[in-house]
């Protein structure tokens, strides 16, 4: 029997049974499927090749960490006072086991087949391609026909390209990894404006920031305290209806700039 603090800071007390006693300073090795023959669950996957590391067993959750490549359980003497307060885990059974018992049958033909369906429907949607290199000559009309040089540094730090981290097995995610995918988009560009009123509205809004669609003729309006409120109904407009490809706007009646931030820094 042996003591192991859990990172939330409670001790819990493990009892393998059928072990060897290696002395003070001795290790012991554990058989995963002793283990699993008593019921405990192991995952004894690393953590940085997609596992979980983990024990779980009677509600409790057992963090592994792989030292020098073997999955270890950090343990120490229990105190005379844990040994009769904490809870006690049994990791394996007060029975004598038997390895010879634990050998599973041959696979057969159909069982292979299955496993090999199984393989190719968790791995169908990985694909791996080789990036394609822009050409500078090809995206040069739609930015004024400037020198390939100034054309080839505006396609490098641009946002179209995106890495993807692709992790097996999936993990949800609380919170978005690409912000700008999180959205609704909208195909096709907006044109937008400032309208000013002379008339205040009873939120205290003297002028409005007005969004229309250019094919679908689509009209929103964001009121507005002042005219550098533009980010915030910009970024009402990305909530409420969507990110469209582009916005144009009339650059002799807009002055701030910070309306006009790029779409992945509003969102982010």
């Amino acid at each position: 029997m042996t003591a192991t603090d859990l990172p939330t800071g409670e001790t819990i007390l493990l009892r393998a049974n059928e072990s060897t006693i290696l002395g003070e300073n001795g290790n012991t090795l554990f058989s995963v499927s002793q283990f699993r023959e008593n019921g405990v669950e192991v995952d004894n996957k690393a953590r940085r090749h997609g596992g979980a590391a983990a024990i779980f067993v009677d509600d409790y959750v057992i963090p592994m960490t792989m030292v020098d490549s073997m999955m270890t359980i950090n343990i120490r003497r229990p105190t005379k006072h844990e040994r009769f307060t904490c809870p006690l885990i049994d990791l394996t059974s007060n029975i004598p086991g038997h390895p010879e018992e634990y050998t599973d049958p041959e696979l057969s033909s159909e069982d292979y087949n299955e496993l090999v369906d199984q393989f190719e429907e968790r791995h169908l949607n990985i694909k791996r391609t080789e990036r394609i290199v822009p050409d500078p000559a090809e995206y040069s009309k739609y930015f004024l026909f400037p020198v390939e040089n100034v054309m080839k540094k505006t396609l490098q730090n641009t946002t179209k390209y995106d890495s993807i981290n692709m992790r097996i097995p999936m993990r949800q995610h609380y919170k978005a990894r690409n912000p700008l995918l999180s959205r609704r988009r909208i195909l096709e560009p907006y044109a937008t404006d400032t309208w000013f009123s002379t008339t205040t509205s009873y939120e205290g809004c003297n002028c409005a920031q007005i969004f229309s669609g250019v094919k679908s003729k689509t009209v929103s309006r964001y009121g507005m305290k002042s005219e550098t409120d533009g980010p915030a109904a910009l970024l009402n407009l990305f909530q409420q209806e969507g990110v469209p490809l582009s916005i144009k706007r009339d650059n002799s009646k807009m002055q701030t700039s910070k309306l006009w931030k790029t779409t992945a820094e509003i969102i982010g």
